[in-house]
């Protein structure tokens, strides 16, 4: 899941699962902005962010699904899912970053709505910049 992601180091669900313990400390309270863990059946499927870009002027949404959730329909429920929560707090423009080789999330960005706008630098990889306005 995290090729495509952040420095492109990949972690172990392990390393993932510390990490968001780390953040979920830092969770606010009050709106749907933050770092969600995803769960069904009490299994750990992926995780998803709503957070402000780097700009703090858009926010960005964003979801990864473990491999072995992969190509179950997780990435797509889970980023429809964050879409509502964005619109429940009152958004009306979002942004997602995506690498141009990671097609299922791009697949999955069109369907939510995200148009392609640009290429953006993020932790010093290029990727593909997507936004979505109501």
């Amino acid at each position: 899941m995290m090729r495509y992601i952040g420095m492109g180091k990949v972690y172990s669900s392990e390393e993932c699962k510390s990490g968001l313990q780390s953040i979920l400390k830092k969770y606010s309270k009050g709106s749907h902005s933050g770092h969600w863990a995803v769960f069904d059946k009490g299994a750990y499927v992926g995780k998803a962010l709503l957070l402000p870009w780097d700009n703090a002027v858009d926010f960005e949404l964003g979801y990864g699904v473990f491999p072995e959730f992969q190509k179950m329909g997780y990435g797509l429920a889970i980023g429809q899912k964050m879409l509502d929560l964005a619109i429940l707090d009152g958004h009306e423009h979002l942004i997602a970053t995506v690498h141009r080789k990671n097609k299922g999330s791009i697949k999955i960005l069109k369907r939510l709505g995200f148009k392609y706008k640009k290429k953006a630098r993020k932790y010093g990889r290029v990727k593909d910049l997507y936004e979505w306005k109501i």
